[in-house]
Formats: structure tokens, sequence, C-alpha cells
């Protein structure tokens, strides 16, 4: 279980559940179902389909990194937060925020994903800045693509 607090100090607490790797993981949820769905960009697999609330996407044993990521919320949560995120991808370092569904991360440079931040945000409050609690980012934008 863990615990966030949005900018107005109220906190919401998400259970985090870890399942078997070789159950199939459950289709996104309905846009209006409250949810958190997300996908991954593996090493030689590109962008995995969309799971949901703790599923794992990814991949497990085959050696295969994670390259990027994008969250989005559904239902309730997606009327009442945005969710913003960034990660620290290999020899870019910390990268800015994708908000929503936006990609954080890269494809095509065969980096790895080492570290990510994710936070819930009220509608209409600002966004995170780019040092936020002790991280500070390195790289502008979020998602870097070779060849584009």
């Amino acid at each position: 279980m863990a615990m966030a607090k949005d900018g107005s100090g109220k906190s919401a607490t998400c259970v985090v559940t870890v399942s078997n790797p070789s159950a199939p993981a459950p289709a996104p949820a309905p846009e209006s179902v409250p949810s958190v769905n997300y996908r991954t960009h593996v090493k030689t697999y590109g962008w995995q389909k969309f799971v949901r609330d703790g599923a794992m996407s990814g991949t497990s044993g085959k050696s295969k990194r994670l390259e990027a990521i994008e969250i989005r919320l559904t239902g309730e949560l997606a009327n009442r937060y945005d969710v913003y995120y960034r990660v620290h991808c290999q020899k870019f370092s910390w990268m800015g925020w994708a908000k929503n569904g936006a990609r954080s991360g890269s494809a095509g440079y065969s980096r790895r994903l080492e570290g990510i931040q994710i936070v819930l945000v009220k509608k209409g409050n600002p966004a995170p800045g780019a040092s936020f609690k002790g991280i500070n980012r390195n790289v502008a934008k979020a998602f870097a693509q070779k060849g584009k």
C-alpha cells in the first residue's frame, strides 16, 4: 500500500498488487471505470498492450529492458486528477514530466529505464517543477525517439 498527497495536502491510498507474471493481464479498463492503465516499451518488442491496476507490464525472465512508459487514468480518477510521471533513462538522466498518457523515456536508443517518479495532481493545480522531491530534471523533454 502506498500513500500520496496532492497539492492541497489531501492524501490518497493506492494498493499495488504483485501477481503471477505468467497469468494473463487484465484488459485496460473502460473509460468510465476508475483505473490506472499503463503500457511499456520493451527492447526488441516495442510498445506492449495496455494493462491496468497492478498488472505486470514488460517481460519476466527474458532479459529485455524497459525503455519507456505511458500512464493514464480513467473514470472518476481522470476527472479529478492528472497523472504526471518522469523517468531516469540510462545516459539521458532524469527526463521532463509526461502527463496523462504521454510517452516518457526513449525508443530506438537502447537505453533502459533506471527510475520512475509518479505524482497525482488535482485538476487545475500546477504541474510539478523541474526539481521535485529532491530529484532534478536534466533533460527538458519527456520522450526521445531516434530518427524523429
